[in-house]
């Protein structure tokens, strides 16, 4: 029987990173940025599934795999300890 973990059925819209970034509502400039993220989504997703066409000895690559980094990633940081700030604010020197 093969073992999954919990963050197998997890959707990365409801990791603690996307949540706390892409995910905040009421936003219109974090609205811009999510739907921005999406439509690129769906473009790495097309092209996911031709290097899975070229290269079906590879391991997975797939839009799964793409979608569980956002899990790895809020697994890995440590939320609580960034600083609450707007993700659209400019840093100096305009970057």
């Amino acid at each position: 029987m093969k073992h999954y973990d919990v963050c197998t059925f997890m959707k990365y819209e409801t990791t603690a990173l996307w949540l706390s970034t892409l995910g905040k509502q009421g936003d219109a400039d974090v609205d811009r940025l999510r739907v921005a993220y999406q439509t690129m989504r769906e473009h790495v997703k097309g092209l996911l599934d031709e290097v899975r066409k070229d290269f079906p000895n590879l391991t997975v690559h797939n839009i799964e795999h793409a979608d569980d980094l956002w899990k790895i990633a809020s697994g890995k940081i440590a939320i609580k300890t960034l600083p609450e700030r707007n993700m659209t604010q400019k840093r100096g020197n305009g970057r």
